[in-house]
């Protein structure tokens, strides 16, 4: 009905359907024991990815604390996206910068020497921020592992969003898949290089 539908709007992922849908038969392919999501917002990206990998995955979640951003949740979600586990299923979610030193530190400490299967990157869209994040994080990706960044397309000039600089440079020598729904598009677009 419409109020369960607006109950549950807030949850759905910013991306572009056929962009999201593309990553998700990766993911789905790929089977992810160990994911990593930097940048978790209203959880939409965080659901799907729960229900993509393995039944007894660890899902591990970095993002500001609430009020930090228009970005961050706030803390009353903590609970919320904790049920997206399965039985089996681990969910850690970290409310730290992710671009911090201490973070990574506290993230290798809950990983206890596991390596990531599935990486994905949805947080500082500045180029120093999202290139932070893929230098501090993509060397726990496994080989065979897969890393996805979203937002690759070129961006206004007044939004001071370039993760496609990042992108385009991250790509170089690597095998690597763009989503693009249109090309005329002023934000979305999904990256994912194979480790």
């Amino acid at each position: 009905d419409n109020q369960q539908k607006k109950q549950y709007d807030w949850l759905k992922p910013y991306q572009f359907k056929t962009e999201i849908l593309n990553l998700a038969k990766i993911a789905e392919q790929k089977k992810p024991k160990v994911v990593l999501e930097i940048g978790t917002s209203t959880g939409g990206t965080l659901f799907i990815w729960s229900r993509l990998a393995t039944t007894d995955a660890h899902l591990i979640s970095i993002d500001l604390p609430g009020g930090e951003n228009d970005w961050a949740y706030p803390a009353w979600k903590e609970a919320f996206y904790e049920k997206f586990a399965s039985k089996s299923q681990k969910i850690d979610l970290i409310r730290a910068d992710s671009q911090q030193n201490e973070t990574l530190e506290n993230l290798k400490k809950i990983m206890n020497g596991k390596e990531v299967d599935f990486l994905f990157i949805d947080a500082d869209h500045s180029y120093e921020g999202v290139k932070k994040d893929y230098e501090l994080y993509s060397p726990l990706v496994k080989k065979g592992g897969v890393i996805a960044f979203h937002d690759i397309v070129k961006f206004p000039d007044y939004t001071h969003v370039n993760v496609k600089q990042l992108w385009d440079e991250a790509k170089v020598g690597k095998e690597y898949k763009e989503f693009i729904e249109n090309k005329d598009q002023l934000w979305g677009g999904i990256g994912v290089i194979f480790v």
